[in-house]
Parts: structure tokens; sequence; C-alpha cells
């Protein structure tokens, strides 16, 4: 009685080619999520390195005027006197100089 082992001696090209194939279908997703994750964190990176530097060469390049908004160091207020009050010691907003009481969170200020 002779035993012969179907499909073993047939199909080991097959079979190779699935292993391949299999794993690179299991590594593919997550090398994607891996991805994903550090672009995340690099973008981040880069907003954050790469803003400031925007905001100050708006500001350079059009004398405080802004290109939309971004890089407005002018003050709109340019008719009005400024605050002169003191500082809160709880939250370190400025006042009117004649107030007796933050304007923003309400505690007695000093003077």
């Amino acid at each position: 009685m002779s035993t012969t082992e179907p499909g073993l001696r047939e199909h080991t090209s097959l079979r190779t080619l699935l292993r391949v194939v299999g794993v690179v279908l299991l590594l593919a997703p997550a090398t994607w999520c891996l991805r994903a994750g550090f672009l995340g964190v690099g973008l981040r990176y880069v907003a954050g390195e790469t803003t400031p530097v925007i905001k100050d060469s708006g500001s350079y390049l059009t004398n405080g005027e802004g290109i939309l908004g971004v890089g407005r160091t002018v003050d709109d207020r340019s008719g009005e006197a400024a605050e002169t009050g003191p500082f809160c010691t709880r939250c370190g907003t400025r006042s009117d100089a004649a107030a007796g009481f933050c304007d923003h969170c309400g505690h007695a200020l000093a003077g």
C-alpha cells in the first residue's frame, strides 16, 4: 500500500506564494497604522515650529497689519487711551485706573 500525500508536492509553489502574500497582507495594515500615528505627531511638531515664524513674518512684511489677520500687531484703538490701571493679583488682567475691582474676576484691586 503506497501512501502519497496529495497536494504536498504539487502545491509547493502555491504555498510559498501564499506565505509571502499573507505576510504582506498582515504587515501592510500595521505599517499604515504606524504611519498614521507618526504623521499626526509630525504634523503637530511642524505646526508648532512654523506657526510662530509665519506670524512674525506676516507682521514684519505688512508693517503690523497682518495677512488675513495673521501677524496683526497694530492696535485698533489708536484714538483711545490705553488701560493704565493695576493688574489683578489673582487673574493678571489689567483694569482701568479708577477701578476698585477686577473687570475679569471681581477680585479687589490693591490701592
